[in-house]
């Protein structure tokens, strides 16, 4: 699936573009045959196997999450 499928319109899909490539540096963008392609960097990539194991890793983020937004006294 596309990112520009995903994001909707052309806003954003450059919104996410400069988020993804320029803030986060997760994915780099690449030109080949005139065409655009995106590839996670090593970071990205270490990132996406890290979220897979969101089994392990959901508890945690529930539990930071939860502490967040819980008001404190």
């Amino acid at each position: 699936m596309s990112f520009y499928y995903i994001a909707g319109n052309e806003e954003n899909l450059r919104r996410w573009e400069q988020k993804l490539i320029s803030e986060w540096r997760i994915v780099e963008k690449f030109q080949e045959e005139d065409r655009d392609y995106y590839r996670k960097t090593d970071f990205g990539e270490h990132l996406h196997k890290l979220l897979k194991n969101h089994q392990f890793l959901g508890g945690l983020f529930e539990e930071l999450i939860r502490d967040r937004l819980r008001p404190s006294s």
